[in-house]
């Protein structure tokens, strides 16, 4: 039975590498990736530890460094599904002889778990593209198993170990692991004390401690001056502002704006479509079944305490059902259901088998419909292999005149400009400058010291909260000068920017008002054609985006050609979009 968790962890690895994106992807993977390969500090809580498991994932020659940090989530996700089926197995222990007939069912029934949480949408997609959730989900998992062992044998050594775990899974997504230490920390304060309880405490929270000196790694990076350096974290205030993700209250200040209800509802549905929901019923049975016996309750206490923990992540942070993040957060009430479901399919099995053999049968076609309705499911929405359309979009952001100087306004265009910079070498003398970084700590600093021409200026912007001509004037005498557009750019500043590719250049340009337009949608038609044909979701959405943006920039300076030009391309990938709509609206360019 030992090497049934491995088969199924193995089993998971294979499919998450044959779907796995061979470049970085959108949203944060870009970040990641570079932070990764160069020990950098990723967004707030500044997650040290995948980006010391990625570093160490880019020494191995297997494609991209991209691919190979990717690859770092993908053993945490197949690690994760082994570890469903380590539970699984260690909770059917706890029912004796009701689970013990056939003695094969319970171990197929825990494969058959594992199966369904690894191939699941919710932990699927975090495997194939360089994030933070699946490595979240497999120290939870760890921790668990290692309590449940502690639990069963009365040997101290698992809960120290869980300790460890726990104190590495606090570098890597803290608010997620908060969320699960209450469950965590009931199971182990209500177990009956023995004597040397107050010794087995102490070493549980040294432990723990170790595992949190990872975060000495943030000042210590910090202090070499990288690229992706998000606050600066080398003195103690700056330390404490990654560390408890001060950037990000504006978020939970948003889903506060959603009514609870949406919120509630958007993550019992994530969930029931992370399992499926056949086997989400079915796990909803095995977890009251367990909380009826004696003898499993604490398990059930575990189990449902985590789960139910994790599903009030949405009600703090909102819920995008649209956003691959929001399933990630989701993958942990996903995963520590699943053990329930193997409950449920055992105690079945083994009553229908008990009265007639041929009545297994009809159990295990049930549960071997699970993980193939989770392959048909989803196996079209994790496949990567063919993503290229952020790195081409980047490349199309950095073709611009050399020297230039780009003033970006969106997260993602400055990550993947971090990504094509240290993973690629690409473009190094482009400098760009994200203008909603300066209220950061530590960044006017850092601006003086590499680019102390913008920050001769960026004082005056974050007073303002915008940009403003007389900065951008001098800058642009100086260099070739790009500006992301926006929809909250003053229309002084609007006035001096011409299409030039996927930025808008500040100035007069080069050439005649004909021949730059001619320039841009060459350069957007060479843009698209490198991308090839786009279908996956998040590639739909960002490329639609950019030509959303560069129709609301025509519309609003009354260039109607301009306007239809990007208006058409973002309506052949979102006819439904409302954005577009009230676009066309407002301007006639549907017309």
């Amino acid at each position: 039975m030992r090497l049934l968790p491995i088969l199924v962890g193995l089993f998971c690895l294979t499919v998450y590498l044959s779907l796995a994106g061979p470049t970085f992807y959108w949203l944060d993977s870009s970040e990641l990736s570079a932070a990764a390969w160069e020990l950098g500090i990723p967004h707030p809580p500044g997650h040290p530890l995948p980006s010391l498991l990625g570093r160490l994932l880019c020494l191995l020659p297997l494609g991209t460094l991209a691919f190979r940090v990717t690859l770092a989530s993908a053993l945490a996700a197949a690690a994760a599904a082994g570890l469903v089926v380590v539970i699984s197995l260690q909770v059917l222990r706890r029912l004796g002889e009701e689970a013990a007939r056939p003695a094969w069912l319970g171990p197929t029934a825990a494969a058959l778990a594992g199966l369904t949480v690894g191939l699941s949408y919710a932990l699927g997609f975090q495997a194939v593209r360089a994030e933070v959730y699946a490595l979240n989900l497999c120290l939870l998992l760890a921790g668990a198993s290692l309590l449940l062992k502690w639990d069963e044998t009365g040997d101290r050594r698992p809960l120290l170990l869980a300790g460890l775990v726990g104190g590495l899974a606090l570098c890597n997504h803290h608010f997620l692991v908060v969320l699960a230490l209450p469950g965590m920390l009931m199971f182990i304060l209500l177990r009956k004390r023995k004597p040397g309880w107050g010794r087995a405490a102490l070493g549980l929270c040294l432990c723990g401690l170790l595992g949190l000196s990872t975060l000495a790694y943030l000042p210590l990076r910090s202090a070499r001056g990288t690229e992706v350096d998000w606050g600066s974290p080398h003195t103690a205030e700056r330390f404490f502002w990654v560390v408890s993700a001060k950037a990000f209250q504006k978020a939970v200040n948003k889903a506060g704006k959603e009514t609870v209800e949406h919120r509630a509802m958007g993550a019992v549905f994530a969930v029931v479509g992370g399992l499926g929901p056949l086997a989400a019923t079915a796990a909803l049975g095995g977890l009251y079944f367990l909380w009826r016996q004696r003898r499993s309750r604490r398990a059930a206490l575990l189990l449902s305490c985590v789960a139910g923990c994790n599903l009030l992540s949405p009600l703090t942070v909102g819920f995008d059902p649209l956003n691959p993040d929001a399933h990630g957060y989701l993958a942990v009430a996903v995963a520590f259901l699943a053990p329930c479901l193997a409950v449920m399919l055992t105690l079945v099995g083994s009553a229908l088998g008990a009265r007639r053999g041929w009545a297994l049968a009809p159990v295990l076609l049930v549960g071997a419909t699970l993980p193939a309705y989770q392959v048909a499911a989803n196996l079209d929405r994790c496949d990567l292999r063919r993503h290229w359309q952020a790195e081409e979009t980047a490349r199309a952001q950095l073709e611009v005149p050399p020297r230039a100087l780009i003033l970006s306004a969106y997260f993602g265009t400055v990550f993947n400009y971090w990504a094509m910079r240290v993973l690629a070498d690409h473009r190094p003398d482009v400098d760009m400058f994200h203008r909603h970084f300066l209220p950061m700590p530590g960044r006017m600093e850092r601006l003086q010291r590499r680019l102390p021409a913008v920050a001769a200026h960026a004082q005056a912007w974050l007073q303002a909260q915008h940009l403003l001509p007389p900065g951008l004037s001098t800058l642009s005498q100086e260099r070739p000068l790009f500006v992301e557009y926006d929809l909250n750019l003053r229309r002084d500043v609007m006035d001096r920017l011409r299409p030039g590719g996927l930025f808008l250049r500040y100035g007069s340009g080069v050439g005649s008002r004909e021949a730059q337009l001619a320039a841009h949608e060459r350069q957007i038609a060479r843009w698209r054609a490198a991308m090839g044909p786009v279908s996956e979701r998040e590639s739909v959405r960002g490329v639609m985006y950019n030509h959303y943006l560069l129709a609301h920039y025509a519309c609003a300076m009354g260039d109607r050609p301009l306007a239809r030009f990007h208006y058409r391309l973002a309506l052949q990938l979102g006819p439904a979009s409302t954005d577009l709509a009230r676009l066309a609206a407002s301007c006639a360019v549907g017309q």
